[in-house]
């Protein structure tokens, strides 16, 4: 059993930053919940409505299994942490304008269930959650931005770059940073607090990877910093209300 759907986007930069999360992922879903740091093992509720909540008897435990990225996309796999439990796989496929999502659904074995939530149901709260997240923002920080998103600048000295950097590092933060000066231009990508993406523009050399970090303590003087990092609460709120609608 699946379901699926296309949807157009306008900030693929930041719908790539977002799908290499689970927490922000599943967080689209409205029914899974990663536990914890180690993102092995997720909550299910499958009710829209969480008051009267039964945790013996409403809340499922999933092994998580992703991101899997390949030539494909990126998939998530939940199984239920029970023998011949359910198994739900949701794949995401960018291209330059658009996302095609699939959810499905499948039991390992025994008497045939029903899905605790049916895969055209989640693909709404998906589809809902990432049109909102993919939307075009603009970065010049006179006009509003999505309340999920804040946008920091700063001016500081070349040996606190490291320093700045950690902090977000240490704070598991989903982030997109432009750290420039006349000489030099770093691009950084976090994801969960880990450098997914890293590249250094210094004249007609160009550096990417781990060597990119290590240039960096070699910087002098003045650099300035923009940082666009994803807010969880605001995020989190925002998902929230697509479901009033």
């Amino acid at each position: 059993m699946s379901a699926s759907d296309r949807i157009p986007i306008g900030n693929r930069g930041l719908i790539t930053t977002m799908l290499s999360s689970p927490h922000l992922t599943l967080s689209t879903t409205a029914h899974f919940s990663v536990l914890g740091s180690s993102s092995s093992l997720a909550i299910m509720y499958p009710r829209d409505d969480p008051s009267n909540l039964r945790p013996s008897e409403d809340l499922f435990v999933y092994q998580l299994l992703g991101p899997s990225i390949d030539g494909n996309g990126i998939t998530y796999s939940l199984k239920e942490n029970k023998k011949g439990g359910h198994r739900y796989d949701i794949a995401f496929s960018l291209s330059q304008r658009y996302l095609t999502v699939i959810v499905s659904w499948t039991q390992a074995s025994g008497l045939l269930k029903s899905p605790h939530v049916e895969p055209g149901h989640l693909l709404q709260h998906i589809v809902s959650g990432i049109s909102l997240i993919g939307q075009e923002f603009p970065t010049d920080q006179t006009k509003s931005v999505p309340s999920y998103l804040k946008v920091e600048e700063w001016e500081i000295d070349a040996s606190k770059v490291l320093e700045r950097l950690r902090e977000l590092v240490n704070s598991r933060a989903t982030a997109a940073l432009k750290i420039k000066n006349k000489d030099v231009k770093v691009r950084l990508l976090l994801s969960d607090g880990e450098v997914t993406r890293s590249e250094m523009e210094a004249g007609s050399e160009i550096v990417k990877g781990n060597e990119v970090l290590a240039k960096l303590l070699y910087l002098n003087g003045q650099l300035k910093i923009s940082v666009v990092w994803v807010d969880r609460q605001g995020l989190r709120e925002a998902l929230e209300s697509t479901l009033s609608d």
